[in-house]
């Protein structure tokens, strides 16, 4: 627990504040979550999400005692329950909620720790945890650890010696088939089998299935186990008795809460009851040590697991894979009702394995833990002093680092040769619409920035995987894992946006054989996107235009046509690398004109309007309508610091004109006849607002819903063009609605959990500080003119930008703290031709 004091507060969450639920994982390992009153629930390690899923008796105790045993305190270490309270058969024993527990609980987070505090006036022990998966930006395998750490400090408040033990308790979910009995009792394969494990630095208990192929897609491995200690007694009970009913737990209970120690004891005595009896295997690690008053310790302890296979395919749930045998799925009820989880793919039959089992079982993962912990969370803490102690409004300081939990949520995987695959978000039990989705992850930004190696994978998923030879892109990426292309229209504005995205990548690494590996590839796709969106040859787009609200915007709209403008002064600009004078020049041409056409023909004096001459038509358009993303390209221009050839005085009347109509302080003014994601005093950004009439009779779909990802880049167009105030605004408003009672503060969701558009959040800082990184001139442009510290990454190191002021002189100065910021230096420069 060395984190620093940081300059920005983390908001502090207690047990009424139901819906603070934090994820723990590596990236592609799954996940398990601890919410604000400590309890361990949504174990989602099994290649899909799983909601809800919180293992039979999984939780950790404390017991402590002075000189008279009889005066014992032993309680499970969570806040106790907050209602609701209603079930049909109550709560069942498996969750254990009759249990004495402590009385409050304070919760807060600096990603990826969270901090967990339990008070009990009659506690004689202060009780706090810190709970964490390695997070080192720029290292995506030591970010894709499957393991979490939990640290219980310990102090004796109390006048005299405590004898304190901690347990850890948890199912051996390598033979959990997701079932229940007619009296909710957990049912498990037989063949589970838990071990104790005496290493020379920890003490551990391994759990697998010895009746289940190690081929198999259910195989499953996990390990419980505390670090050694001087002073400390480590004590096992790999497996907890079981009769019937909840004798398991009793038996347990009645160990622990007399001494706090737990007895590896031998089965207990059966009647022959078959009412309940299953193969139930449940297991106890714990840990002791005598305080002196006074006296803090710590408990260290360690969950890891280990899944290795997956089916072939997007789709997880419904079939099991032993070897090349296709099964029916134990669960096959968590198959969602629709289309595309019906559809049988050539690759269903084959089995790829993760890439996180690189780290190999449990028994590997504990080892490299326990030895590199001082590493691993030299780094993580390092990470966090320099991003909260940044001199930005915390509101964008909050925003990126707690949607960092998308990237190591089950939206985004790995598999065996290390490609990164994500979907745009997840539903409870079932990704939310698969591949890598190009018009969703444009407006990603934190994966570039944080790990670059996995963004770049995506770009090369989309011009070696999906890109036909006439340069059509899928915007789906499914010919990998599925085995078949996603034979759909192009989405004009995902596969334009592909190509700012190289250059973006390009910019950020340096890599030039990189880019010049993709290049004709990238020519090929902006070639045809000319040929097939712009017929009558005049530089701007104009026929139908798949896009991102799953719907086509037909005539001209300055959504994909700022898009497209963008991606012609990208591809200028590599151009000018790739030394293809004529590839420039046609592209410089080309945004000349259709920047032209975009002010002459679309802005009408405040902002910019879609052309087309009958708004009803066609279905789903927005005609004179104010979009959010009208000038989306222009924001992503701007970004990366691309002179875009357009009147900026109309794109900064347009930002202003979408914060002034879109931005809506009070929802219940709005009539949302659409999906709600925000509502009655709450603010939030709706897609679209029609302030001058010709409001279409069916407007586009999704219209006046409030999006977190749109949200974020309109808040970075704010601050580019010199509106920093609106934008912080925007940011603070957004992240209000996400208290921890209302929703999640960790997951901001759209089509689904964890949304991929949310990651867009970066941007705005970024546009805050002005930075712009160029690593193939070896130079970070920063519009950053006030003393302070700010955290800078780029794709060779990430460190902290000092700004001192001596004598009226500002001084710049780069600390690297990972990697390297050496030989890099820094401008003081405006934005591309924007006022941040």
């Amino acid at each position: 627990m060395t984190v620093k004091n940081m300059k920005h507060n983390t908001k502090v969450y207690t047990k009424e504040d139901t819906q603070a639920v934090f994820p723990l994982g590596g990236i592609g390992t799954g996940n398990i979550s601890i919410n604000s009153c400590g309890h361990l629930m949504d174990f989602e390690l099994f290649n899909h999400p799983d909601q809800g899923f919180t293992p039979p008796y999984t939780f950790f105790a404390i017991h402590s005692h002075g000189k008279d045993i009889k005066q014992s305190y032993t309680k499970v270490l969570e806040a106790e329950i907050p209602a609701p309270y209603h079930h049909s058969h109550g709560f069942h024993a498996w969750h254990y909620s009759g249990l004495p527990r402590f009385k409050d609980s304070k919760f807060s987070v600096k990603y990826p720790k969270a901090y967990l505090s339990l008070e009990d006036l009659t506690c004689p022990l202060e009780v706090s945890l810190e709970a964490f998966t390695p997070f080192i930006p720029l290292d995506a395998d030591k970010s894709g650890i499957p393991g979490v750490y939990f640290t219980w400090k310990i102090k004796n408040t109390s006048k005299e010696e405590q004898y304190v033990s901690l347990a850890f308790s948890a199912a051996n979910l390598s033979g959990w088939t997701g079932k229940k009995d007619y009296f909710t009792k957990p049912l498990f394969e037989n063949g589970s089998i838990s071990n104790i494990y005496k290493a020379e630095k920890y003490g551990a208990i391994l759990m697998f299935n010895q009746e289940i192929s190690e081929l198999s897609t259910d195989y499953t491995e996990m390990g419980i186990a505390v670090e050694r200690k001087e002073n400390q007694e480590i004590h096992y009970k790999p497996t907890w008795q079981e009769g019937q009913w909840w004798d398991g737990l009793q038996d347990f209970w009645n160990d622990f809460s007399d001494d706090g120690s737990v007895l590896d004891t031998d089965n207990l005595l059966c009647e022959g009851n078959a009412i309940h009896k299953s193969p139930f295997v449940i297991s106890t690690l714990a840990s002791s040590q005598v305080l002196k008053p006074g006296e803090t310790t710590c408990f260290k302890f360690i969950l890891s697991w280990y899944h290795p296979n997956r089916i072939k395919s997007w789709y997880q749930n419904g079939f099991a894979l032993d070897g090349q045998n296709l099964s029916m799925h134990i669960n096959p009820w968590l198959v969602p009702d629709n289309l595309a989880t019906q559809k049988e793919f050539p690759n269903k039959g084959q089995i790829i394995k993760n890439y996180y089992a690189h780290w190999g079982k449990p028994r590997d993962v504990l080892d490299y833990l326990v030895e590199n912990r001082k590493e691993l969370e030299g780094y993580t803490d390092s990470w966090i002093d320099n991003w909260f102690s940044s001199d930005v409004p915390s509101p964008i300081l909050e925003a990126v680092s707690s949607n960092l939990s998308i990237i190591r949520s089950t939206t985004c995987f790995r598999v065996e040769n290390g490609k990164f695959f994500a979907w745009e978000g997840c539903f409870d039990q079932e990704g939310s619409c698969p591949g890598n989705c190009t018009h969703v992850w444009n407006y990603a930004q934190t994966l570039a920035a944080f790990f670059p190696e996995l963004e770049r994978s995506m770009r090369e998923t989309e011009y070696f995987d999906e890109l036909s030879q006439e340069g059509k892109m899928n915007f789906r990426a499914l010919s990998f894992l599925d085995g078949e292309s996603d034979d759909y229209y192009p989405a004009s504005d995902g596969q334009l946006g592909s190509i700012i995205r190289v250059y973006r990548e390009w910019l950020f690494c340096g890599d030039d054989g990189w880019l010049r590996k993709l290049w004709p590839k990238i020519k090929s796709s902006i070639h045809f996107a000319e040929k097939h969106w712009d017929l009558d040859r005049d530089s701007i787009l104009e026929a139908a235009q798949h896009n991102t609200y799953d719907i086509e915007f037909y005539g001209v709209s300055t959504h994909l046509n700022s898009i497209w403008l963008a991606a012609l002064v990208s591809y200028q600009e590599m151009a000018k690398k790739m030394e293809e004078e004529s590839e420039c020049l046609w592209a410089k041409n080309l945004a000349e004109k259709c920047a032209r056409l975009m002010d002459e023909e679309c802005f009408n004096g405040e902002y910019y309007e879609q052309k087309i001459e009958d708004v009803n038509e066609h279905k789903y358009q927005y005609g004179k309508g104010c979009l959010s993303d009208q000038i989306l390209g222009i924001t992503w221009g701007l970004l990366f610091g691309l002179k875009m050839p357009i009147n900026m005085n109309h794109i900064e009347s347009a930002s202003i004109a979408i914060f002034r109509y879109n931005f809506i302080k009070h929802l219940r003014e709005i009539a949302n006849l659409q999906r709600g994601y925000a509502f009655n005093d709450e603010s939030g950004l709706i897609l679209c607002s029609w302030p001058r009439g010709g409001k279409p009779i069916i407007p586009f779909v999704y219209s006046d819903e409030v999006w977190t990802g749109i949200e974020y880049s309109v808040a970075t167009l704010l601050m580019l063009t010199g509106n920093r105030e609106q934008g912080i605004e925007l940011v603070s408003k957004l992240r209000n609605r996400y208290d921890g009672k209302h929703r999640n503060p960790w997951n901001e969701p759209e089509c689904g959990n964890y949304y991929s558009r949310a990651l867009a959040c970066y941007g705005t800082y970024l546009a805050y500080c002005g930075i712009i990184v160029n690593l193939p001139n070896k130079t970070v442009f920063t519009a950053l003119d006030t003393p302070g510290k700010y955290f800078l990454i780029t794709g060779q190191g990430w460190g902290t930008l000092c700004i001192k002021e001596e004598q009226g002189k500002l001084s710049y100065e780069l600390i690297s703290e990972y990697g390297s910021l050496d030989n890099l230096k820094i401008v003081l420069e405006r934005n591309g031709g924007g006022k941040c």
